[in-house]
């Protein structure tokens, strides 16, 4: 379980009881995000990178023996860049990155080249706020705060799906966002959860058709997830004060 302390990261049991390890982030000031591959063998990390001022962003990356982290690439950002999430895929061979300004923004680089494969802007996307791999790392899959989540092809840069969550009303204040996405093990199927509805939309990516929907209840997601074998989906309630499974048909 990686964790952040100043400019240091912390690796710990499941439990958070005992510290296993501390890499340091050489060359950067902080960490600003910290996420684990699905499978739970490599983490990434965007750095604030030093000698560019906030004008940069540095993307690294652990080793397959949790020893050090390597530094992959470093993006120059305009003003008025945001930066929402990070991602690697399971085999620690491909880092993506997702924000906005002036649309939804992704990238995806490649660590043993340290290279930025490509980045593009969908304009119909006010902004990225997640991002996840799929576990072949073929796909990447991005969503933005509205209702949408984008399919694209690594190798190509391609937008090859686009899953579509129902529209529903909400008040003027409050509009309809995705929250977070995941996907199972087995690549097969999509979910995202939405508010303020408290609801979880699950997409067959296979078929491109919508599989499930589940009414959460009266509270805000934070985080989803699947089992290995696919067959339940874990909620967490945004603070962590309640956890439900579901068990999938």
């Amino acid at each position: 379980m990686p964790s952040v302390e100043d400019n240091v990261v912390v690796l710990s049991n499941l439990k958070g009881d005992k510290e296993l390890k501390r890499l340091s982030l050489p060359g950067s000031r902080k960490c600003n995000l910290l996420e684990v591959s699905p499978n739970g063998k490599y983490a990434v990390a965007a750095l604030e990178a030093s000698g560019y001022g906030d004008r940069a962003i540095r993307l690294a990356v652990t080793d397959c023996n949790l020893t050090s982290i390597l530094q992959v690439v470093t993006k120059t950002v305009e003003d008025g860049f945001g930066l929402n999430d990070i991602g690697v895929s399971n085999d620690g061979s491909l880092i993506a990155a997702v924000g906005g300004k002036g649309g939804g923004w992704v990238l995806v680089a490649d660590v043993q080249s340290r290279k930025i494969l490509w980045e593009r802007t969908i304009a119909d996307a006010r902004e990225f706020n997640n991002v996840v791999f799929s576990p072949d790392g073929e796909i990447v899959y991005a969503s933005e705060p509205g209702r949408s989540v984008y399919a694209f092809e690594v190798a190509t840069e391609k937008l090859v799906k686009k899953f579509e969550m129902d529209k529903y009303k909400t008040p003027p204040n409050n509009p309809q966002t995705i929250s977070c996405i995941a996907l199972s093990a087995d690549g097969r199927l999509l979910a995202a959860a939405t508010a303020p509805a408290s609801r979880v939309c699950i997409w067959d990516t296979k078929k491109e058709t919508k599989a499930l929907v589940i009414n959460l209840g009266q509270f805000d997601t934070g985080d989803i997830s699947f089992s290995p074998d696919s067959s339940l989906l874990a909620t967490v309630s945004l603070g962590g004060s309640s956890i439900k499974i579901w068990k999938l048909r």
